[in-house]
């Protein structure tokens, strides 16, 4: 499998001011942009050639890509295709048709993912049995799973039902934000209707028209950890998240100014920050270019130039 789809085409609005200064696949998480990290996860598969999806009005967007992957992948091939009106995930996938190879990737931009390798769910579709491969992970908390998507398996693993933003769970295994398809899923998307939630054609329901039809799909427990960002809590999780796999209680830039006498715990300071004399900043994220006051604090915050954005405590925190 050499190829990957990331589909990168929501506008954000439930990130509120957070969405209006990122496009979803740029939030910076700890020390990298999220497309950094994706394009990094791929490469070290083995996948180098990478559609993405943008929005309308997108051409700062592409050339950052571009430039990033330029200069630190430069064996990778990146296209964009533009989706000119956003009508959900089904439908940005389905404007990739022209262009997908027969076996293929395919990545949420506003996912982050904590996953050791992607090769046994990539080697789950090669023996050609199936017509996707979910990955999947077991998820304790029900709201994370009401919150998007759940799936009843059979006995061998295999998909029986898949509800999107389910009022009752249907088990603890919950999907997450990449999947592996043949290219029998544009086939399946054109069969789905529109969808009584919101009037699109979800992915989840050609999924499940995939997993009634003749060929099956399958599941993988390969993700150790993810997160749909879809709010300032998420992109707050996210950034703690990250801070486990980068091994230290914080992350500061080296380009950032932390006053030797600032109290930072559990936190993300990001490039150009700057962080006052007795400043305290705990379990929060300063933005690129944000300032702390001397004396100033923020807990369970994002620091967004010189605003704190207090935020519900993340149960996640390590």
């Amino acid at each position: 499998m050499k190829q990957a789809l990331i589909l990168a085409g929501g506008a954000g609005r439930r990130l509120g001011w957070l969405g209006r200064r990122y496009p979803k696949i740029a939030l910076p998480i700890a020390d990298a942009a999220l497309y950094e990290l994706h394009l990094a996860m791929l490469a070290r598969e083995g996948i180098r050639d990478v559609v993405i999806v943008v929005p309308r009005d997108s051409q700062q967007l592409c050339g950052m890509i571009e430039a990033w992957t330029k200069a630190g992948r430069p064996g990778t091939r990146v296209r964009f295709l533009v989706q000119e009106d956003p009508r959900g995930i089904a439908h940005a996938l389905q404007i990739c048709r022209p262009v997908a190879e027969e076996q293929f990737v395919v990545l949420l931009a506003d996912t982050y993912l904590q996953v050791d390798s992607l090769r046994p769910a990539i080697e789950r579709l090669h023996r050609g049995d199936v017509a996707a491969v979910l990955s999947v992970r077991t998820e304790h908390d029900e709201a994370v799973i009401r919150k998007e998507c759940s799936i009843l398996l059979d006995d061998g693993g295999f998909v029986l039902d898949i509800v999107e933003k389910p009022r009752r769970i249907l088990s603890n295994v919950k999907p997450c934000g990449i999947y592996f398809f043949t290219r029998e899923v544009f086939r399946a998307i054109q069969r789905t209707p529109p969808s009584s939630l919101r009037g699109e054609v979800e992915l989840t329901d050609a999924i499940g028209v995939l997993a009634r039809g003749q060929q099956r799909v399958a599941t993988e427990h390969i993700i150790e950890y993810d997160i749909n960002i879809t709010c300032p809590e998420d992109f707050l999780k996210a950034n703690l998240r990250r801070l486990a796999v980068l091994g230290g209680d914080s992350f500061i830039s080296p380009t950032s100014r932390v006053h030797e006498t600032a109290r930072v715990v559990c936190s993300v300071i990001g490039p150009g920050a700057a962080v006052g004399e007795n400043a305290s900043i705990i379990q929060s994220v300063m933005l690129p270019g944000a300032s702390m006051r001397s004396g100033g604090s923020a807990r369970n915050a994002l620091v967004h130039d010189d605003t704190i954005y207090t935020l519900p405590s993340s149960e996640d925190a390590p």
